[in-house]
C-alpha cells in the first residue's frame, strides 16, 4: 500500500501529448461507471475494456459519441491538440512527483499537458467565471481512499488556499501531498481518509506555515467507479 504523496524524482515522467487509450480514458471518467459510459456510448463493457487498456482504437463513431457525451474538445480527443479559437479552456495537468531542491512548486513538477474543459462546465460544477488558478494533478497511492482513488484526477483551484476544511493539494519538503486539513486556533490536522492505515498528523500553527506551502483545495474529482 502507499501513500498519496509523490516524493523527489530526478527523471519527471515525459509526455507532453497523451497517447489516445489515455485521453480516451480521461473522457470516458466524465461519464461516470464503465457499465455507465459502455451504455452512453453503445458499446459492450469488454469492448471499453478493449480501448481502456490501449489492446485496439476506438473508430471515429465512438470517439465522436464520447467528446459530445463527456462535453470534451473532438479535436483533442481525436489528436491531444485543442482547436484554436474553440469554445474550450485548457486546464493544465502535472506530474506532481517534483524535482528535488528549492522553488516554487510548479517550477519543480512537470506539465505534462492541458485537459480541455467547457466554460459551462467549469462554471456549473465550481461556481467560477473562468478557468484562472485551476489545474489537474493526477493521484497515486490509496491514502485518500474510498474518497480519492489510485489512478484518479483532481482538479486544484490554486486561487484557493482559505483555512476551511477541506482536501488541499500541498508541499511539504520535497513531497507533494494530497490530504484533508482540519483547522483550528492553535493545529493543523493533515488527515488520510483511509484512516485505517495512515494515523492522522497534526502540526502546530505557528510552524506550519514554515514547513508546508500550500498549492490549492480540491474541487473536483475525475475517477473510474
Amino acid at each position: 500500500m502507499h501513500e498519496a504523496d509523490y516524493g523527489p524524482s530526478d527523471q519527471p515522467s515525459s509526455g507532453r501529448d497523451l497517447a489516445l487509450a489515455t485521453r480516451f480514458s480521461l473522457g470516458v471518467k466524465r461519464l461516470g461507471s464503465q457499465k455507465a459510459a459502455a451504455t452512453a456510448l453503445g458499446i459492450s463493457l469488454s469492448q471499453l475494456k478493449r480501448y481502456l487498456a490501449g489492446q485496439q482504437e476506438p473508430p471515429l463513431s465512438v470517439l465522436r459519441a464520447l467528446a459530445q457525451g463527456a462535453d470534451i474538445d473532438p479535436a483533442w480527443l481525436f489528436t491531444g491538440l485543442s482547436r484554436s479559437g474553440s469554445d474550450f479552456v485548457g486546464v493544465p495537468r502535472y506530474d506532481a512527483r517534483l524535482a528535488a531542491g528549492g522553488g516554487a512548486w510548479n517550477e519543480r513538477a512537470q506539465l505534462l499537458d492541458h485537459i480541455p474543459f467547457t466554460p459551462a462546465f467549469i462554471a456549473k460544477k465550481l461556481g467560477r467565471s473562468n478557468s484562472q488558478g485551476l489545474l489537474i494533478i493526477d493521484v497515486h497511492g490509496d491514502s485518500m481512499e474510498p474518497t480519492i482513488g489510485d489512478g484518479d484526477i483532481v482538479m486544484v483551484d490554486t486561487h484557493d488556499r482559505r483555512e476551511m476544511d477541506g482536501i488541499f493539494a500541498f508541499v511539504q519538503g520535497d513531497t507533494a501531498r494530497l490530504k484533508r486539513l482540519r483547522w483550528s486556533v492553535s493545529n493543523i490536522q493533515i488527515i488520510s481518509d483511509n484512516r485505517a492505515v495512515y494515523d492522522p498528523e497534526t502540526i502546530d500553527r505557528s510552524v506550519f506555515y514554515h514547513e508546508v506551502q500550500i498549492i490549492g483545495r480540491v474541487r473536483w474529482l475525475g475517477c473510474v467507479v
